[in-house]
């Protein structure tokens, strides 16, 4: 039992150091296009917004929390959720 432990626990290391951990960036929004899902912070960070995201209550100067991750493939960061901070 014990010569499996290893190997198991490697596989499984393996598998969370793969898994994507979201950031998070607090900002006003600076410019957010609803039509190509561009969201623009005051701090310049750019994110492109998740498919079916809701852009409705995302009104430049509104101060937002936005969660993210970064694309490998498109290098992009990509908004998972974004909430309007009071």
């Amino acid at each position: 039992m014990k010569k499996y432990l290893l190997p198991i626990a490697a596989v499984a290391f393996g598998l969370s150091a793969s898994v994507a951990l979201a950031e998070e960036a607090v900002g006003k929004i600076a410019q957010m296009d609803a039509n190509t899902g561009i969201l623009v912070l005051d701090t310049g960070q750019t994110f492109t917004l998740k498919q079916g995201m809701p852009v409705e209550d995302l009104q430049p100067g509104t101060k937002v929390e936005v969660s993210f991750q970064y694309d490998e493939a498109s290098g992009k960061a990509v908004a998972t959720e974004v909430q309007p901070q009071n």
